[in-house]
């Protein structure tokens, strides 16, 4: 994911129940606590839990990750989309705005 981000750059919303302690105000999302924060290129390392909420400010790319337990929504324009489902490293699945999602079986 990091290749087809390249150097743009992200904000985020991290929940505050992973016991970080925010830098600013926190903002309520589904009933629950974030803190906004800048999305640095080691946030996307092995091992390392990404954010719930990631977005650029020119509005090219976006994520949100609480939907389901071991996945990443994605939405992005078209030349990073394809990048994205091209990338033979990513399970892709392409989803449209009318699609209806099966509910979480890891929840």
């Amino acid at each position: 994911m990091r290749d087809a981000i390249g150097n743009l750059g992200l904000r985020c919303l991290r929940w505050v129940g992973y016991g970080e302690v925010p830098a600013e105000p926190t903002v309520r999302v589904h009933g629950e606590d974030y803190f906004p924060a800048d999305l640095v290129r080691g946030d996307l390392e092995a091992g390392r839990r990404v954010p719930e909420l990631a977005w650029d400010v020119e509005t090219r790319f976006a994520w949100g990750a609480r939907l389901y337990p071991d996945s990443l929504i994605v939405a992005a324009e078209l030349p990073i989309y394809r990048q994205l489902h091209n990338d033979p490293r990513l399970d892709t699945v392409s989803v449209r705005p009318d699609d209806v999602l099966p509910g979480s079986a890891g929840d």
